[in-house]
């Protein structure tokens, strides 16, 4: 919003926030930090449509899991985004040569591309993880990220489909 009004002073300052996925995080995060980061503004309220969360929870599953699943190219994804990120994520010591070999199949197409061919969605998950993985710094920079934490003082909206196959930690609300 700053670099906005930089260019059009019309601009309002009230804003709503919205995402959706990573997005969805995104927005999450927006919210709750956002009044602190960029006080000058209001905040009136945030959707997240199917945030991104869980992630360390989808990760020991994974280790575990011995058939293709969906949640495979995510946390391909999410591992190298937080290798990229935090220094003392080292992919080396957590997945097995064989995935890191894999890991430029995902730049080479869209996440619909890696949920529907190819060798992240063809492939054990337990297989890609070193037995003796050292999860430590993942699983604490994904705590870190995990938006169920948060403190958000605007209304907020939070949406998530109960059939979503690649969220495997959600139950339908009785």
């Amino acid at each position: 919003m700053r670099a906005a009004r930089a260019i059009d002073p019309g601009i309002g300052t009230r804003y709503v926030v919205m995402g959706h996925s990573q997005g969805g995080q995104a927005a999450l995060f927006t919210a709750a930090i956002g009044p602190e980061y960029a006080p000058e503004f209001t905040l009136l309220g945030d959707g997240a449509l199917a945030p991104a969360s869980h992630i360390g929870e989808q990760l020991r599953a994974a280790l575990v899991t011995s058939t293709p699943t969906p949640t495979l190219p995510f946390l391909a994804y999410a591992l190298e985004a937080y290798a990229a990120y935090y220094p003392q994520v080292a992919l080396e010591r957590v997945l097995a040569p064989q995935a890191i070999e894999h890991l430029p199949d995902l730049r080479r197409g869209s996440i619909d591309d890696a949920l529907t061919s190819g060798y992240w969605v063809e492939s054990a998950p337990s297989r890609q993880f070193l037995s003796a993985s050292d999860l430590g710094p993942v699983l604490k920079a994904l705590a870190e990220n995990e938006p169920g934490t948060l403190r958000i003082a605007a209304p907020t909206l939070l949406l998530q489909g109960a059939g979503d196959r690649r969220c495997p930690q959600l139950r339908p609300m009785p």
